[in-house]
This record gives structure tokens, sequence and C-alpha cells, in this order.
């Protein structure tokens, strides 16, 4: 059985103008019939899923490149910008986040480094919750460590289990705790500034084009 429409030049023209279908376009799916045979690329998108043409499939990556360079490029210094993880909503506050989960890495005043994830579950907008806070230098040199201790071991003794430390989770203690505030982003900041001693000023999202780890925030000098 046949789902899904098939997508004209027009319609192409008309929804490539938001940033949603440029992805959803440039990341088909494929579709094949009973017996295993490729039938055709398709979108997976709610509510409508279209049909759609190798031609517009290479003509949404082009867009899609442009698009990725102009989201890097708009990162700017004092800026903390986290990719959106989780579905959209509907924010009951002024300046809410409007994402169920979102992360990022950012720097400190001084360049140290740090990611962080945060949620809200549902109903429960008004306190939000740290699934992450990782001390990323401190991540990179126990990694140095365990290559040095593993290549030294090997050589005089042969491979055996190194027990690594993983000291770098749960920074500064927060980590599976509510942040007793609304989900907003002014309120992130103050968070972030506190916590991680940083300096940022403004707060937002990018939804497509860039993963996360990407880029890394850093405070205004």
């Amino acid at each position: 059985m046949e789902t899904g429409i098939k997508m004209t030049a027009e319609q192409f023209s008309l929804l490539t103008k938001k940033d949603k279908w440029i992805s959803a376009i440039a990341n088909p799916t494929k579709c094949y019939d009973r017996c295993s045979k490729f039938k055709h690329y398709k979108t997976c998108s709610y509510p409508t899923e279209y049909i759609i043409t190798e031609e517009q499939i290479q003509k949404a990556n082009e867009l899609y490149v442009h698009r990725k360079t102009e989201t890097l490029a708009s990162i700017s210094k004092g800026e903390l910008v986290f990719r959106a993880m989780g579905g959209d909503f509907q924010s009951e506050f002024e300046n809410g986040v409007g994402n169920y989960r979102i992360r990022c890495y950012f720097k400190s005043i001084n360049g140290h480094k740090y990611f962080i994830e945060l949620s809200c579950s549902s109903g429960r907008e008004n306190e939000y919750f740290v699934n992450f806070s990782v001390d990323e230098d401190l991540r990179e040199k126990r990694d140095e460590e365990i290559k040095q201790a593993y290549e030294y071991r090997r050589k005089v003794n042969g491979h055996w289990f190194i027990d690594a430390k993983q000291d770098y989770y749960n920074c500064y203690g927060v980590e599976k705790k509510y942040q007793n505030m609304p989900f907003t982003f002014d309120n992130i900041i103050k968070f972030v500034n506190k916590t991680y001693g940083c300096s940022y000023k403004n707060a937002r999202l990018i939804h497509y084009f860039a993963d996360y780890t990407e880029w890394c925030c850093e405070c205004q000098e």
C-alpha cells in the first residue's frame, strides 16, 4: 500500500523556506516493497509524508550545507548556545526553553571546558533537571593518563584491565538534582554563570543542521 504524496517542485520551494523541511528532505527514509526491492525515498515527517526524488534530496543537501555554515557562523562570544535534543513544546514562562532536553559544550571565564545536559519532565517546567555536568578538561586529562598507563603496562606486563577514574562526572555536585526554578534561558544563564564561573549574557537553541559537538561556547572577554 502506497503512503505519502509526491512532492511537487512548487511544494519543494515552499517547504524548504523552513529549516525543518530542509532537514527532513536532506535526511530521507528509503522505502522498499514486500520483496525488499527499493521503491523510493520519503520524508519521515508528521503529519504529512512526501515521496521525494534524488534531485530534490541533492538540492536539499545543498541548502543544508549552506544553512549549517550560517548556523555555526551565527554563534558569538558571550552566547550560551544549546542543541535541542528533545521535543518542542509551548512554554508557559516568558523566555522559556520550550524543549524537553538540551545540551552544549562551553568554557568558563578562565577557559575551562565543560559539558552539560539539562531537561525538564512533562508537567514540571517549574523546575529543571541536570542530567550531566562533566568537566571536559579533567576528562581529557584522565583519558591521557589511562592511555599512558595502558601503554606502560602493555610493554612491561602485557594487557590487563585498567580501572579508570571517572571523577570528571558530576562536577560541582549538581547532577541528578532538580533546580528549583522555571526552565527558562534567564535561569539557565544564572545557573551556569554561578556554578561554573562564567559570564554569559544570553542563551538560545539550535534545532537543525549542527550537532552540539561542533561548537563550544565562550565567555565574552
